[in-house]
Formats: C-alpha cells, structure tokens, sequence
C-alpha cells in the first residue's frame, strides 16, 4: 500500500496505447496526476525554503548592505537608517524581498528555458506555420517531457498560493492573490483539458 501511494507520488502514470512519432511513449492526464502534482508542490516547497535560507538571503544582506553603503555619501549620519547601514545592518523586509524574487528569477528562468526546448524538440514545431499548433487540436496524448512540464508548472502555482498565503502580508498581496489565483485556473484548466 505504501508503495503504491509513492509511486504514484513520484512517477507519471496514464501511459496512452498510442505511441509517438519516433516511438515514445505518450501520457494523458488522469487522476493518479494529483498525487504527483501534491508532492512537486512539497518539494518546490522544500527547495525554495533551503535556497532561501541557504543562498538567497545571505546573498540578500551582502547586495542590500553594499547598495546601502553605495547610495551612502550623499546620506548625513544623523539619519538614524544611513547610520544603521554604515554600520552594515539591513532592512529585513529588504532582504525578505531579495530572496522571494531570486527565487522567482530562478525558476522563472528555469521554466522559460525547458519551456522553449520543449518545444522546439517537439514534433511538427514550425516557428513559420502557427497553424502547425492546430493540427490534431485537442492534444490529449502528450509526450513525457511535455506532461512533466504541464504538471510542474501547476505545483509551481499551488506552491506560490500556499507562498502567498503563509507570507507576511505587504501592499502588494492582493495584487499578488488575484495573479496567481488566475494563473493557477488557467494552468489547471490547461491540465485538466489535455
């Protein structure tokens, strides 16, 4: 019982009897997707916490401090916050904020780059015909790297809501809400329609 429960959490499932171009196995969606989509939400969790901890804010206290001190001749010392950055203490909401966004840089990055290799290894690509993309329409048997991407991208999403509902609330969280609430219908949308 156990087993089953982390293969599903840990391999695609939905193999389609049909096979592609050059013989690779094809994959639809299915109920078994949740299970994997649940534990890359966790691990994307896990992974953003250590980088953050880790890397991102002590990064974040280095760039902050030095672009204090940077910005410091034209400060007089008798502000209270240029003297506390002469002295090299730093905002933390500032390096709260460096981190959340190098982060996102980095999976954002990540993303857009397997994005386009995926799809220019996919067969019947054509940056000249769009009308390619229409060919066979809906796409419901999708082949391994393209399925992962889909579902990574979804666990992406979830994990920003849980990010965004766990993190001190700023100005900018409503904002911040309604983007992510609309991408994540658009991305299980997405999902769910293949």
């Amino acid at each position: 019982m156990l087993f089953r429960f982390w293969h599903r959490c840990l391999f695609l499932h939905h193999a389609s009897p049909i096979k592609g171009a050059d013989g690779d196995t094809l994959y639809r969606t299915g109920a078994d997707d949740m299970y994997f989509v649940a534990f890359c939400t966790a691990l994307l969790l896990f992974v953003r916490s250590v980088l953050r901890k880790l890397v991102f804010l002590p990064t974040g206290r280095g760039v902050c401090s030095n672009y204090r001190v940077s910005v410091l001749p034209h400060c007089s010392l008798t502000n209270a916050s240029c003297a506390r950055t002469a002295i090299g203490v730093v905002d933390p909401a500032e390096t709260r904020k460096f981190a959340e966004q190098a982060w996102q840089i980095m999976y954002y990055g990540t993303a857009w780059c397997s994005g386009a290799y995926i799809l220019t290894h996919t067969p019947g690509w054509d940056w000249a015909n769009m009308e390619s993309y229409r060919i066979g329409y809906p796409h419901r048997d999708l082949l391994m790297i393209t399925k992962l991407y889909y579902l990574l991208q979804l666990a992406f999403w979830l994990s920003q809501i849980v990010v965004t509902l766990i993190e001190k609330v700023g100005c900018e969280v409503a904002s911040a809400v309604c983007h992510t609430a609309l991408t994540q219908v658009r991305s299980g949308a997405k999902t769910l329609s293949k």
